[in-house]
């Protein structure tokens, strides 16, 4: 069983075709601060490239989902999180996201903590260099 007050945090990480950006993306993951436990599943949509090759080099014990077929987020996201175990919050992010800051995951678990009635969290997204349209 999971204790209510520890910060025992699940981050589920979609990825394709991200070897640019997921090194960066898991290094500052694992720089945070404040967080009792830190779990994190990369849900992998077929990449190509190097991305779990890069992300395996900042951590080998790192679990990898691959999924296959067309692509759907939502379905991503609930096989990330079916792989987490025994954590109070979950976090999704997409590799191409990259927390700022060792208090960024403190910052997004605060309203959180601090209203019971509140169900979700969100942190401003700074666009990279590399971003689409639609995500700036």
């Amino acid at each position: 069983m999971v204790e209510f007050m520890k910060r025992n945090v699940g981050v589920v990480i979609r990825t394709k075709n991200e070897s640019r950006w997921i090194r960066f993306c898991l290094t500052s993951l694992y720089k945070q601060k404040k967080i009792d436990k830190l779990s994190v599943v990369i849900v992998d949509c077929d990449s190509i490239d190097f991305t779990i090759e890069k992300a395996k080099k900042v951590n080998p014990k790192l679990k990898v989902v691959k999924y296959h077929g067309e692509y759907f987020p939502g379905h991503a996201i609930n096989l990330g999180i079916k792989e987490l175990k025994n954590i109070n919050y979950v976090v999704i992010l997409s590799a191409h996201c990259i927390p700022i800051g060792s208090d960024w995951l403190s910052k997004l678990l605060k309203p959180l903590e601090e209203n019971k009635e509140i169900a979700g969290s969100y942190c401003r997204q700074i666009p990279t260099p590399a971003s689409s349209h639609e995500n700036r």
